[in-house]
């Protein structure tokens, strides 16, 4: 959040920061702290953003491009019955197998520049890039 008021304040900041790297030919990876979700990972990734952590993979579910409260997403998926322990020991899980096709994806996007490749919400993402290009120029 200390890069901006907004997602597109904060995706230009990431940006600028990787277009000057580049231009000095530094080569080192950005590190996003805050951002490991469905939402923001990709976002910041496509502006130039490298290596993300965070602790909200742990409150929450991703499932299919959708982030959910555990704690109302556990009954519905895993059944009411379903102690607390199991909920969270199955959405850990299931989050961990999440990131791992979220890496792939990425990385499919990375070198080919195909926005389908980020799934459900690639729309959303080509949209968030081209404002992005926008706001940086036309640059990207």
């Amino acid at each position: 959040k200390e890069l901006g008021k907004s997602v597109l304040d904060r995706m230009t900041a990431i940006a600028k920061i990787r277009q000057q790297l580049e231009e000095h030919s530094i080569e080192i990876p950005l590190h996003i702290f805050g951002s490991l979700d469905t939402i923001t990972t990709p976002l910041y990734y496509i502006s130039g953003a490298d290596i993300f952590d965070g602790l909200s993979w742990l409150r929450f579910v991703f499932d299919d491009g959708q982030t959910h409260y555990i704690n109302t997403y556990g009954p519905e998926k895993f059944g009411i019955h379903e102690n607390s322990d199991g909920v969270w020991i199955r959405s850990v899980y299931q989050n961990y197998n999440y990131f791992g096709r979220l890496k792939i994806n990425l990385e499919h996007y990375q070198s080919t520049g195909d926005f389908t490749k980020l799934g459900v919400k690639s729309e959303f993402f080509q949209s968030a890039f081209n404002d992005l290009n926008e706001k940086m120029g036309g640059v990207l």
